[in-house]
């Protein structure tokens, strides 16, 4: 199982289908979608600064603005199964390609921080170790010099929280938006040999 997390920044961008048809053609009980927040996200960032509440109510609104983008997703592609995460390998099992929608019990149980520490990327690291998948995909608007974590944070491309939360065992790869066909022709290759 793959777990592909979309970065918001695909939000205004053309390539946002094909990263989705890519993801139910190729990806068929095998790939969960983690939505980024993109200007959903930004609203709630805005809210926070103009309001001056606290962190943990903006996390609670962040989530909710992946909750958005992943209702996004399934406008563009409505086989797309929205779920939460006890549901998911059900659907996995049944040949979807799912959407995770996280909920804010499953994350404190968890101890995940609420504040933006954490974004969508550590969200799908964790949903990554908690679902034992292969592979953690992000697919991302900015340039990476290469795969590994520790780079990737220093670049800014994820999360302060991120190398906190991935897991050893999960294989990482970062694509540019540019690179769905690239994505497509792996998933496909995976998919074969397993």
């Amino acid at each position: 199982m793959w777990v592909v997390k979309i970065g918001g920044s695909l939000g205004e961008h053309p390539t946002l289908r094909e990263w989705l048809g890519h993801s139910v053609r190729a990806g068929r009980g095998r790939v969960v979608i983690v939505p980024g927040g993109g200007r959903f996200a930004d609203q709630v960032r805005w809210a926070q600064e103009h309001w001056k509440f606290d962190d943990r109510i903006a996390h609670h609104m962040a989530l909710l603005a992946m909750h958005q983008y992943g209702l996004v997703f399934q406008g563009l592609e409505p086989s797309l199964k929205n779920a939460r995460i006890d549901q998911i390998d059900n659907l996995l099992r049944q040949g979807e390609t799912v959407v995770w929608l996280p909920e804010l019990k499953e994350l404190n149980r968890a101890g995940i921080p609420a504040d933006w520490t954490v974004t969508s990327d550590t969200l799908a690291a964790w949903l990554a170790g908690k679902l034992h998948a292969e592979r953690l995909v992000l697919v991302k608007s900015g340039h990476s010099t290469g795969i590994d974590p520790t780079d990737l944070k220093k670049s800014g491309l994820v999360d302060a929280a991120f190398l906190d939360w991935l897991p050893p065992h999960v294989a990482l790869d970062c694509y540019h938006r540019s690179q769905a066909d690239q994505f497509a022709e792996r998933l496909r290759h995976a998919g074969m040999e397993s």
